[in-house]
């Protein structure tokens, strides 16, 4: 699993779309099988 670490929610949103895969929005952070 690998941990990304963004300051602003939109840079968050653009990582988890150039990373790919299916990303759940929980409290406050992004959630995929491989990734947070």
């Amino acid at each position: 699993m690998k941990l990304f670490i963004a300051e602003k929610p939109s840079v968050a949103k653009d990582i988890a779309k150039a990373l790919g895969g299916n990303f759940q929005k929980k409290d406050g952070y992004l959630e995929s099988a491989d990734n947070i």
